[in-house]
């Protein structure tokens, strides 16, 4: 049979795919002598978010969306650095002064716990972030570490609890880092039963050091809890 003369000429395999089903957005697809290239579209766009400080001091701070295959440039290390700078310039702008040096970190203005959380760690991307949000200073508190206490940690809110103890979503003032905090009730009797179950967690936390693992923080005791911050 001659070939060249069919007119039903053979597609690639690739076009054949390409044409049944959706490709996913940002890749394109081009056909050059018989062979398909799949390259990936940059996805450039602007955000605005908002960096509001007390006293009345907001700035707005503009940042492209990554592009996909790049190493990442805007994180939330970025974040802290950059919105340091713009806060500051904007209250010597304003003929007031402001301490960068205590900001932690940035959290948002609403609350958002997941993004907020996101926000507390290191080197991640800040593409998360939705178009005009508010994000306000989270400051260092400095405190005598003599010994620790509630007063070291931002308790959120509930998150469980069990037959001995409920745990507390936290945040640790000194770091901004979020944590568990578990609180135990003390017995009513002096059961010191109690005294032994909350040291032996402690002896056996204190002495892991596994990602897989809870890292322990801190334990100290109120009138009528002991409190363990994992």
């Amino acid at each position: 049979m001659d070939r060249s003369r069919n007119p039903h000429t053979k597609k690639s395999l690739t076009h054949k795919l390409s044409s049944s089903i959706d490709m996913p957005k940002g890749i394109a697809s081009s056909h050059s002598q018989g062979k398909s290239v799949f390259q990936l579209k940059p996805l450039k766009k602007k955000k605005t978010i908002t960096l509001k400080y007390k006293e009345g001091i907001m700035v707005d701070m503009e940042f492209e969306s990554e592009q996909l295959g790049r190493a990442r440039v805007h994180t939330t290390n970025w974040l802290i650095e950059e919105g340091k700078k713009l806060l500051e310039a904007e209250a010597t702008r304003l003929g007031k002064s402001i301490d960068v040096k205590s900001i932690l970190g940035f959290r948002t203005a609403n609350q958002d716990l997941s993004v907020d959380y996101w926000l507390s760690l290191p080197n991640k991307s800040i593409d998360i972030l939705e178009e005009n949000v508010i994000l306000i200073p989270y400051f260092k508190i400095d405190a005598p570490k003599n010994s620790f206490s509630l007063n070291d940690f931002e308790v959120i809110k509930e998150i469980g609890k069990g037959a001995f103890a409920t745990a507390y979503l936290a945040r640790f003032k000194e770091t901004g880092a979020f944590c568990c905090l578990k609180r135990m009730k003390k017995s009513s009797k002096g059961n010191l039963e109690f005294d032994k179950i909350f040291n032996r967690e402690i002896d056996a936390l204190s002495q892991l050091s596994n990602s897989f693992i809870v890292k322990y923080i801190e334990s100290f005791q109120t009138v009528n809890f002991f409190q363990n911050a994992i």
